[in-house]
């Protein structure tokens, strides 16, 4: 299973959420950590233009803005950004 490593905006955006949103968003975070190939997740779809190589995981109304990358020698869930569907692709 991968380590789950969150952006600054994504981990201050999580401590902001309610308890219940906050527990399902950690919840999806893992599954998809335990997977060998994200890519195999229902609700994961990988973005293309200016984000291509990212994906993004549907949590309910939330998304999550996520990449599978290499830190020193392990492989890590990178979360970049985490928000609400409307809010999330925007800059």
């Amino acid at each position: 299973m991968r380590s789950i490593v969150f952006h600054r905006r994504a981990a201050r955006y999580l401590s902001r959420m309610p308890r219940d949103r906050v527990v399902q968003v950690r919840d999806a975070l893992r599954e998809v950590a335990g997977l060998a190939n994200i890519a195999d997740h229902p609700h994961i779809k990988q973005m293309s233009g200016g984000m291509a190589g990212w994906s993004r995981l549907r949590i309910g109304s939330y998304r999550a803005i996520l990449q599978v990358t290499v830190i020193e020698i392990d492989e890590v869930l990178y979360v970049d950004a985490i928000g609400p569907r409307g809010d999330i692709y925007k800059d």
